[in-house]
């Protein structure tokens, strides 16, 4: 499995034809949202987009019954992803921008196999 991630990260595709698959955890999407998450997804997956990965962002109130990412972003402090029904080796990442605090203080910080932020205040 380790072998078919790292050529997903290169877009190799020699043991595997699908690209890497990135979900996004956002509060809404549309045209009209003015929500501060969903500005920072879209420029992340404008970036994963140009490297050629597969990118679907996911809204706190959809349901996934047998998501198929490599790696989900959640960029919401107040979204469990244990909420999500998640294949085993998938990498977790927490993009902590905001509300440092309410995130290191839940258990589900435990959760994740990768931290971001984005201000030296978390430290």
């Amino acid at each position: 499995m380790k072998k078919i991630l790292e050529e997903k990260l290169k877009c190799e595709k020699l043991l595997t034809s699908d690209s890497l698959n990135i979900g996004i955890i956002v509060t809404e999407m549309g045209p009209n949202s003015t929500a501060g998450d969903v500005f920072t997804a879209l420029e992340i997956s404008k970036e994963l987009i140009n490297l050629e990965y597969e990118v679907k962002f996911i809204t706190i109130d959809e349901k996934l019954n047998d998501p198929d990412f490599d790696i989900i972003i959640n960029l919401l402090h107040n979204y469990d992803i244990s909420n999500l029904n998640l294949k085993e080796n998938i990498i977790k990442i927490a993009w902590m921008r905001n509300w440092f605090e309410e995130w290191v203080n839940k258990l589900e910080i435990y959760d994740y196999d990768i931290y971001i932020a984005s201000s030296k205040k978390i430290l």
